[in-house]
């Protein structure tokens, strides 16, 4: 190939695509310092096949990209992490290195969320840790709920109750990920958040859970919040089902107006045609 950064990427990938270079080839010094500088050019079919490539490289390729991330600068370090994370386990070290101790916050927020993306208990339990982190934690419940492991459940449910709203919001949306049943009263009281947003993470949450939540959702019916009331009413139409369709009847006779209006809407997004002439009803 011929030297000069983006010429060096654009002849690879034109040569990888029409057969000549083979995919799953081990790349030279040469290829590998034309990927590197791929990371920090403007050509983004480019800087994805190089993530790509310098992922595929594996354990070799790692020093390399450390230097990137500690050196680079920011778009080159994002793709840097960016393949580690693609490594999976042969990349988490850097990824916790990076996460735990870099001196640029912008950094150690995207190594954190890659640490998510590859899903080992290594990595879960860096991630529980930093969730102790003041600009992290936030980043940290996030990139749990990526990991589906229902391990982290009680770290996510304690930090429900943080005085950050953006902590609170990510922790919400983090459980509705893990679907488990120990999140759904912690859930359902989120649902009375001082914050909207919280409050709206912790219905939906709720909804993505999906079955196992119909029974929390219509307690929270019963409560005396009509904000919750309705939220409640409104996740029981997003899991849809004839099981939804009793609280909703009932809630449709709310003497709040609100939560009427979204039992209503509930029955109609659930699609269960038996109570089709009730809504015709009402109109």
């Amino acid at each position: 190939m011929v030297k000069g950064g983006k010429l060096q990427i654009a002849k690879f990938i034109f040569f990888l695509s029409i057969g000549v270079v083979r995919a799953d080839a081990a790349p030279d010094s040469t290829e590998v310092s034309a990927l590197i500088r791929a990371l920090d050019g403007g050509d983004l079919p480019a800087r994805t096949e190089a993530i790509r490539r310098l992922a595929g490289r594996g354990q070799e390729a790692v020093p390399d990209i450390e230097r990137v991330v500690a050196e680079g600068s920011w778009w080159a370090r994002e793709g840097a992490l960016e393949a580690l994370a693609r490594m999976g386990e042969r990349g988490l070290p850097v990824l916790v290195r990076a996460a735990r101790s870099d001196g640029r916050e912008e950094v150690r927020r995207f190594a954190t969320r890659m640490i998510g993306r590859i899903r080992r208990p290594e990595g879960r339990e860096v991630l529980v840790a930093l969730m102790k982190d003041a600009h992290l934690r936030s980043v940290a419940a996030a990139a749990l709920g990526e990991m589906r492991d229902t391990v982290a459940t009680p770290a996510l449910v304690q930090a429900l109750d943080d005085r950050s709203v953006s902590v609170r919001r990510a922790s919400a949306a983090a459980l509705g990920k893990l679907c488990d049943s120990r999140a759904l009263g912690p859930l359902v009281r989120r649902m009375g958040d001082s914050h909207q947003s919280v409050r709206f993470a912790a219905a939906g949450a709720l909804a993505g859970i999906g079955p196992p939540a119909v029974g929390a959702l219509s307690g929270a019916l019963r409560g005396a919040d009509p904000l919750v009331r309705a939220l409640a009413a409104e996740a029981l139409g997003k899991v849809g089902g004839l099981e939804v369709v009793p609280p909703l009847l009932t809630a449709a006779e709310d003497p709040d107006w609100g939560v009427r209006a979204a039992a209503a809407r509930a029955l109609g997004v659930a699609g269960t045609p038996s109570v089709l002439p009730r809504l015709r009803a009402w109109l």
